[in-house]
């Protein structure tokens, strides 16, 4: 699992490539608690290069995605594919705003402005 983290004047855009399996999760979250502690309060993962999630994984994302909601933050997920209905039923769903394109979610950031 590799992450490439892009910094954008208003958002912070985490592009995590490979599976999200224990060990890539594992990373997932620490780049997502490493782009808080460098303040970023807006966030996009684009899921374009995700081959595949592992459902029980998604638990271990409550923790970084509540205390980014409740730094009045933003996480938006785009580009989710195969790994929608995954995400989408997951106990994260009323927590994040899902865009189908980086360029939707950048717009819905305010990103693009």
């Amino acid at each position: 699992m590799e992450i490439q983290v892009v910094k954008e004047e208003k958002t912070t855009i985490l592009k995590p490539i490979g599976n999200l399996d224990l060990d890539g999760m594992a990373k997932f979250k620490e780049a997502i608690s490493q782009a808080r502690k460098d303040g970023a309060n807006n966030l996009i993962v684009d899921f374009e290069g995700v081959t595949q999630i592992q459902s029980t994984q998604l638990q271990s994302l409550v923790a970084p995605v509540k205390a980014l909601f409740l730094m009045q933050g933003r996480i938006i997920f785009c580009n989710l594919g195969k790994q929608e209905r995954i995400i989408k039923n997951s106990m994260l769903n009323s927590m994040l705003k899902f865009c189908a394109t980086l360029d939707d979610a950048k717009a819905a950031s305010g990103a693009a402005d």
